[in-house]
């Protein structure tokens, strides 16, 4: 299961008192299932090798202008 969101709400470094630019828009998706293996190094390298590229494409779809949305301003 991915969570993604347009927010930097609750990220890293994110201070829990502040109130964050609204909407937050948040979209669950499914990731891919494994079956497990007898070799739990191979079933490691697959599952990091997913995660990594999943990650990637994600980062590369957030930095595209389509992928914006309008906020209200953020009360700090």
């Amino acid at each position: 299961m991915f969570i993604d969101t347009d927010s930097p709400y609750l990220g890293k470094g994110w201070p829990i008192w502040r109130v964050p630019p609204l909407p937050i828009v948040f979209k669950l998706r499914l990731g891919q299932r494994f079956a497990p293996t007898q070799d739990s190094d191979v079933l490691q390298s697959e599952l990091e090798q997913y995660f990594r590229h999943q990650l990637e494409r994600r980062a590369a779809d957030a930095e595209s202008p389509e992928c914006q949305t309008p906020r209200a301003p953020t009360l700090s």
